[in-house]
């Protein structure tokens, strides 16, 4: 497994296998929200020479129309169902709706929301201009039933409003709480997911089997990270250097202090205290830097050269996939069989000599300061706390890698780890950018599948589910 014991980020696939270009990822629709791109089509087809006699046609905000088609928070899902009837058929009603369900492998999915119009039915008289059936507790329509069998072409338009939250528990008994309307979730291999459909029924009536056609749709909630500290947006804006905490305590967290023992050229005890600090507000956009500040104190000049050097810092981004009852428990234990760890994300660090323009001094007496950042690739999923599946990310910093130095510090477990959120756009009128200087460029995560005992394991449960539900 490496330095630091954690399976890098899988690239991102639908839960049938097929790769994320036909998922559209949040990245591949970066539009004005009231824009829609596409119309995808699907049918069913009946006869020797297959012939569409039901389509379901969706307006969305992908660029493809082979993909899924996409929405954000709050939009307004429209399109509509047409019949194609060569013959005449016997039809009670058709209904749409708009569900969400999350899946842990090997179990029933658990659905948390559930919306359904009815396009026609008998009780609203003309299938080509139906009139709505009244609410609970209105007036009885006077409309006239009409038939139930149909033969010809039929349309009906439809228009559905995705909420911005639902209710849910993290069992099937326990209490339902409010949460923001969760994103859609599928990886190849993944041990959940969480899916969104559209379905259309028809409905033939008793004793007779109805129809169905139903697509995933991809929901993807927009937000944005509140404004950083006066001084920090000055320096983006101005394209100056970052200012540190002693002169911005309010654009930083600074996180408490370790102090690390160990043994130097095998020849001298040593101990070097390190202290973190992270950009604020700790929520940060995709394709966007997490601005890092590390200060280094010992009494040892020598340690302090050899620890201060950019190679020396594993800084990592590490997301993880929690599921099960508690998934939506911040202190949750992490258990081997409910917590899916990855690598999604490595830091660079540079010494705040290069950086030209800086107020605070980079080697001082038994003190050394470096900058850093921690990139978030534009593919990297958002986060989410939902029941039964939830995704969080860390910044962690773990044990120094330099050729001479020994550390007490166990291996692979961080020295310093701070939670942060994961969002789709960068603050209002401050697009991001990286501070580093030219020639610091993070090291490339390898895209391959999971081959940790786990993960393999879940994948086997997913195909064995996948297929017998096929």
């Amino acid at each position: 497994m490496g330095k630091e014991d954690l399976p890098p980020a899988t690239p991102p696939a639908t839960g049938d296998g097929k790769t994320d270009h036909e998922l559209p990822g949040y990245s591949s629709a970066r539009t004005d929200r009231g824009v829609l791109r596409s119309e995808h089509v699907y049918t069913l087809e009946t006869g020797s020479k297959p012939k569409a006699w039901l389509l379901l046609k969706v307006n969305s905000k992908a660029k493809d129309p082979k993909s899924l088609p996409l929405f954000f928070d709050n939009d307004k899902i429209t399109g509509k169902v047409e019949l194609d009837l060569e013959k005449t058929e016997h039809i009670q009603g058709v209904t749409l709706t708009l569900s969400g369900e999350t899946l842990q492998v090997g179990q029933d999915p658990v659905p948390f929301y559930s919306q359904v119009i009815t396009l026609w039915s008998t009780e609203m008289g003309d299938p080509k201009n139906p009139t709505p059936v009244p609410e609970v507790g209105g007036s009885k329509s006077k409309v006239k039933a009409a038939s139930p069998k149909l033969k010809g072409t039929y349309s009906w338009d439809f228009s559905i409003t995705l909420p911005e939250e639902t209710q849910a528990s993290d069992t099937p008994k326990g209490p339902k709480r409010t949460f923001p309307l969760p994103p859609s979730f599928t990886e190849r291999g993944s041990a959940a997911y969480v899916d969104y459909k559209l379905t259309v029924t028809i409905k033939r009536g008793s004793f007779r089997v109805d129809n169905t056609l139903a697509t995933s749709v991809a929901h993807y909630p927009r937000r944005r990270p509140p404004p950083p500290s006066d001084l920090q947006r000055a320096s983006y804006i101005d394209g100056g250097q970052m200012v540190g905490p002693d002169a911005d305590p309010a654009g930083w967290k600074v996180l408490p202090p370790v102090k690390i023992q160990g043994t130097l050229f095998d020849t001298k005890q040593v101990e070097v205290e390190v202290s973190l600090a992270l950009g604020t507000p700790l929520i940060f956009s995709l394709n966007s830097p997490v601005p890092l500040w590390i200060t280094l104190k010992s009494a040892d000049s020598q340690l302090l050269d050899l620890l201060s050097t950019p190679s020396s810092f594993l800084i990592r981004l590490k997301r993880t996939l929690a599921v099960g009852p508690d998934a939506s428990d911040n202190n949750r234990e992490e258990r081997s069989d409910t917590t899916f760890p990855q690598v999604a994300g490595r830091g660079i660090v540079w010494p705040l000599s290069e950086t030209q323009g800086s107020a605070e001094t980079s080697a001082a007496g038994g003190e050394r300061v470096l900058q850093g950042e921690v990139n978030i690739a534009v593919t990297t999923k958002i986060s989410f706390v939902f029941p039964r599946v939830s995704l969080r990310y860390a910044v962690e910093l773990l044990p120094f890698a330099a050729a001479g130095f020994t550390t007490t510090a166990p291996p692979g477990v961080p020295l310093i780890s701070q939670h942060i959120e994961v969002v789709t756009d960068p603050v209002e009128g401050l697009p991001p950018r990286s501070r580093a200087p030219p020639g610091y460029v993070a090291k490339a995560e390898a895209e391959y599948d999971n081959a940790i005992g786990v993960l393999t394991a879940a994948n086997q449960r997913f195909l064995h589910f996948h297929h017998s539900m096929g």
